[in-house]
């Protein structure tokens, strides 16, 4: 097939050249600089029909020979053909390919390295941010934990609660380690695998704070101002309101500690009230006056 092309691109050059050339297509009533109509008419189709046939050829006879893949080096050539000569001849120089190889393989391991790399920055710097974080005020510190317990990437679900288990003092640690019978020796890792689910489960009144099944959707508010003993503990009221009509959901006073080593704020102990009807008056909890709700 590229042989054939070739042979075609010569026969219409060495056609061309004749047009141009002869006296025949020069009629005489026109002036000495112009060219016939015809003449430029039959140019441009055999320049046109050359370019064209030269350019699919080599595309068009590796797909005869054989299948090309896209994981496959594809070899792009490009005919460049040279300027008419002042005098109206076409160079001899025509027809001379050029070939450039792109690995796609190269390129889309490039694409995927570099969405790797934008990916490990976005966590590092999210982890980064999470409690316990000496930079967070105690409003910040409430608002990170419940984040990161409501919305854990989806390929570590288990986050949330692995951050609140690093954002707590050992004694809430231990608190939450027995609530799902773990052994003392037990790691962060394995408590959150196991507490994790134990918050979601059906029917259970913290499973709004890991967004369970039929959980309702919560916006934050602090009612108060952060009550500072200023001697390195804290207390915090917070309210889950529901989104879409601000029914008060619950209502949690969060006990802070200082870290003594940075001063990082970590968790003493939650104290929950809830107001769901479903579940009013939570687990432990006396019957609050309704006008208090």
């Amino acid at each position: 097939l590229n042989r054939k092309a070739f042979s075609l691109m010569r026969i219409n050059t060495q056609i061309k050249r004749y047009l141009l050339s002869s006296e025949k297509f020069r009629p005489s009533s026109l002036s000495e600089g112009r060219i016939s109509c015809w003449r430029s008419f039959l140019v441009l189709i055999l320049h046109f029909s050359t370019h064209n046939v030269c350019r699919a050829s080599p595309m068009l006879g590796a797909f005869v020979s054989r299948k090309i893949s896209p994981a496959e080096t594809i070899k792009k050539s490009q005919l460049r053909f040279s300027a008419r000569s002042d005098d109206g001849e076409l160079s001899s120089e025509a027809g001379e390919i050029v070939a450039a190889e792109v690995n796609l393989d190269s390129l889309y391991m490039e694409r995927f390295k570099r969405r790797r790399e934008e990916f490990r920055a976005r966590t590092m710097q999210k982890e980064w941010c999470r409690p316990p974080n000496p930079f967070l005020d105690p409003y910040e510190f409430v608002m990170e934990v419940l984040d990161s317990l409501r919305c854990p990437p989806l390929h570590d679900p288990e986050s949330g609660v692995r951050t609140l288990l690093g954002a707590s003092t050992e004694a809430w640690r231990d608190t939450l380690r027995r609530s799902v019978g773990a052994p003392s020796e037990a790691v962060d890792e394995d408590i959150a695998l196991a507490l994790r689910p134990a918050l979601g489960r059906p029917n259970n009144q913290f499973g709004i704070l890991v967004a369970a099944a039929n959980a309702d959707e919560y916006t934050v508010s602090f009612p108060t101002e952060a009550l500072d003993y200023d001697d390195g503990t804290c207390w915090v009221e917070c309210r889950l309101r529901r989104a879409d009509d601000d029914t008060l959901l619950v209502v949690m006073g969060w006990s802070l500690q200082k870290r003594e080593s940075d001063g990082a704020w970590l968790v003493e102990a939650i104290d929950w009230q809830d107001f769901r009807d479903s579940f009013r008056p939570g687990i432990g909890r006396e019957e609050w006056e309704r006008i208090c709700g």
